[in-house]
């Protein structure tokens, strides 16, 4: 299972890499949070992106896409603030040892989901550096049970 999600993954990413490189500005970084992972961002215009988030835990392993809407902020030159929407899909495997019944419990499943954001973000004039920090509510509509997240995390990203 680990090997597929894992394969599943890195083909998604290096589809999305090469089909969108030819295009206009892309980042890719770090995102720590509740949820940490990996973030990719592809520009399709001066005020919008498509983002990628590849999340994970001890026992799950989340996607998510996002459009984003990319707005100046105030009047300090390199910062935006964005907001989007998208959805997510994700894989759960969770086994634990009972301690008093010597009993194994096993639980697997796949979510999917819809997904907001609302952040702020800093271009670095000098370097080709992104910062962004940003609020991203989750909810769980299949697979998994019904569930709401509350995800707030840091980005920084390497701009090319």
């Amino acid at each position: 299972m680990k090997m597929k999600l894992l394969t599943l993954t890195g083909m998604m990413v290096i589809l999305a890499c090469s089909e969108l490189s030819a295009q206009k500005e892309n980042a890719i970084g770090l995102r720590g949070g509740w949820f940490g992972g990996v973030t990719f961002q592809h520009q399709l215009s001066s005020s919008t992106t498509l983002e990628l988030i590849a999340q994970g835990r001890n026992s799950w392993f989340n996607i998510t896409g996002l459009y984003e809407i990319h707005k100046d902020f105030s009047d300090v030159d390199g910062m935006k603030w964005y907001y989007g929407a998208g959805g997510h899909i994700g894989f759960y495997n969770y086994r634990e040892n009972h301690p008093v019944f010597n009993d194994r419990y096993t639980s697997n499943a796949t979510f999917v989901g819809a997904d907001g954001i609302i952040g702020l973000e800093y271009f670095f004039s000098e370097l080709p550096l992104q910062v962004s920090i940003d609020y991203k509510p989750m909810f769980n509509l299949g697979g998994g049970g019904i569930w709401w997240y509350n995800d707030a995390g840091l980005a920084i990203r390497y701009v090319f």
